[in-house]
């Protein structure tokens, strides 16, 4: 059995000699996680262990374990006897719920925060000489922590709208309100991001607003056409099944991941709108252009590096470089093949012919490598594997390349029968391949595996439980802000499985209300990449002409990655595929995918619109 508990490690172990290799057991028990650790919801968690001992491995009980001892006056002492004064604590952690701690003369006052049950009625269910204080919910409450940050954003957001209309002179009073609104939104949404992450996000009710808001401005701010007005509704709707999530849960802490979706629509837009509104001056210069792709590109392999070094499978630091990296290799392919079928003019080669190829090259193989080494799916290699078809047949199009074209189409037909080949294979069989085996034994057959298929089995179960038009038979309408406990049960239910709740609580023919919009978005991308394509090719100078094939391709990419996301989401809750923890675009529980990658991709379209139309 090999377990990777870190990137760094787990490569280190497979090529230093046993001596230099480090240890670190395998536990057993509780729920089923990722890591080191392994489900058994037979075993306590933590229960038992596995070691390596002369390369075999040997199970560790729970009892033959020593203690965790303490220094107690000189004498070593069991940390679970220990008492310890409260003499200066704010908080305290119980499981998962935390709670801050004040000392009121000979009283202990607890009071709740980060995750608490949530209950219909009052319950005293208390012993003799402990009271507690039951108050509901406050959807619209403002800690004190958090409150100033709406004063800086609205003070940042007048103050920018002041300096803007200053610059342009009262020629265009709109473009100077929308730049202040845009950093108002910027401030307000980072403001909500770092208030969550410190425990003292608002109610949900400000995080609603603040979206709302968001979106409205979008519509008014960008012509981005059919991909921004596409896009704006699958943000809306992935917005809500989050809070439906939310409201439907238990306990509290279900809310901070529609919360923290909500703050990253808010900086994302007000970052798009400062870019829609900023004023357009002089083209800069192709060697200033490319200067900044490769530092871009440098980037993006540095976040890389830091998350095999001290992250995993989650990012680091609570951020995911690799949707960074997914945006810097898209432009500078682009780049790179703009820059290709303009070759006939001379201003074409700023760029060193061997750095074109290389670059992009280098930062496709950096990706490839972090993909099976940190990451303990191959949902990154299918999601490369999609671009790199969607530009190459992108490419053979431009340059009349028909052969190249029918090549790659015959290669994604063939890719599309994979998986039905696949479905082919025994269980067994599968289980003995090298490559993630096991993860192909337990999609053939999950009922086999309960505990390693629960998202399969579960996923399934709810998808069926929601029929055609939703749990309760009326779309999901009369079952908002009702319990959601057996979708909830679901793993990673806000991330990668969020279709299926989906499906669950709102049906089927929901399901194919949404698969319309996402096939319109990715039509409206498709439409904009050729508008910039014809513009770049009815262009009268090479740096007009070069920016309509640099935009275009760079769409083209774009939605090949937003392409292999809803594959990948879509036949992984429908069991088409293995199970793939990649989230779904605008859908899923967001953060790093929607600022790093969603945004700058409709910030593109929503530029080149702007072109086009003074032009």
């Amino acid at each position: 059995m090999q377990v990777r508990a870190h990137a760094f490690f787990s490569v280190w172990r497979r090529i230093a000699p046993s001596a230099l290799a480090p240890a670190r057991p395998v536990t057993f028990g509780g729920s089923l996680d990722c890591g080191n650790r392994i489900g058994n919801p037979d075993v306590d968690t933590g229960g038992a262990a596995i070691v390596l001992e002369d390369g075999d491995p040997v199970l560790l009980a729970g009892a033959a374990r020593l203690p965790l001892l303490v220094d107690a006056a000189g004498l070593p002492r069991e940390l679970a006897l220990v008492d310890f004064p409260l003499a200066g604590v704010t908080a305290l952690r119980v499981g998962r719920t935390r709670l801050s701690v004040a000392v009121l003369g000979d009283r202990l006052h607890l009071e709740p925060a980060g995750k608490l049950v949530l209950r219909t009625a009052p319950r005293a269910e208390l012993p003799a000489g402990v009271s507690w204080q039951w108050t509901r919910r406050d959807p619209r409450a403002v800690p004190a922590q958090a409150s100033w940050w709406a004063g800086l954003a609205a003070a940042g957001g007048v103050l920018a709208a002041l300096l803007a209309r200053r610059g342009q002179g009262r020629k265009n009073p709109a473009q100077a309100l929308g730049f202040g609104a845009g950093v108002l939104l910027a401030i307000l949404g980072l403001g909500l991001l770092l208030a969550g992450r410190l425990g003292a996000a608002p109610g949900a009710a400000w995080s609603l607003l603040a979206a709302c808001a968001a979106l409205a401005c979008v519509l008014a701010w960008c012509r981005g056409g059919g991909v921004i007005a596409c896009a704006v509704v699958l943000l809306a709707a992935g917005l809500l099944l989050q809070l439906e999530l939310g409201t439907g849960a238990p306990d509290s802490a279900w809310l901070r991941h529609f919360q923290k979706t909500a703050a990253a629509v808010t900086l994302g837009t007000g970052l798009l709108g400062v870019w829609t509104a900023w004023p357009r001056g002089a083209q800069p210069a192709p060697a200033r252009v490319e200067a900044a792709l490769l530092a871009l590109a440098f980037v993006a392999v540095g976040a890389l590096l830091v998350q095999v070094g001290w992250g995993d499978e989650t990012g680091v630091f609570d951020l995911q470089p690799v949707e960074f990296a997914k945006l810097a290799l898209t432009a500078l392919c682009a780049h790179c093949i703009a820059l290709g079928l303009g070759s006939g003019d001379a201003r074409s080669r700023s760029l060193p012919p061997w750095l074109r190829l290389v670059a992009p090259a280098l930062l496709f193989a950096a990706l490839l490598a972090v993909a099976p080494v940190q990451v303990d799916d191959y949902s990154p290699l299918i999601l490369l594997l999609v671009w790199a078809a969607a530009m190459l047949l992108a490419w053979s199009c431009a340059a009349r390349r028909r052969g190249a074209a029918l090549a790659v189409a015959g290669l994604l037909c063939a890719g599309a029968a994979a998986p039905v080949l696949l479905r082919a294979a025994s269980p067994l069989e599968a289980e003995g391949w090298r490559f993630y085996g096991e993860r192909f034994g337990v999609w053939l057959d999950p009922a086999a595996h309960p505990h390693t298929g629960a998202q399969l089995l579960l996923g399934a179960q709810a998808i069926g439980a929601g029929g055609w038009s939703g749990i309760d038979s009326a779309f999901g309408l009369s079952a908002l802000g009702q319990g959601a406990a057996a979708a909830l049960a679901i793993p990673a239910v806000q991330d990668d499985f969020a279709p299926s709740f989906l499906l669950q609580r709102h049906g089927l023919l929901a399901g194919l209300g949404l698969w319309t919009l996402q096939a319109l978005f990715l039509c409206a991308l498709l439409h904009a990449a050729l508008r910039a394509w014809r513009a770049g090719a009815a262009a009268r100078n090479y740096h007009e002409a070069w920016r309509g094939r640099f935009r275009c391709f760079l769409l083209c990419g774009g939605g090949a990655f937003v392409l292999g996301h809803f594959l990948l989401s879509w036949g992984t809750n429908l069991a088409f595929f293995p199970v793939m923890g990649q989230p779904m675009s605008f859908l899923s529980a967001g953060g790093s995918h929607l600022l790093f990658f969603i945004f700058p991709l409709l910030a593109v379209a929503a530029a080149g619109e702007s072109t086009l139309e003074e032009n």
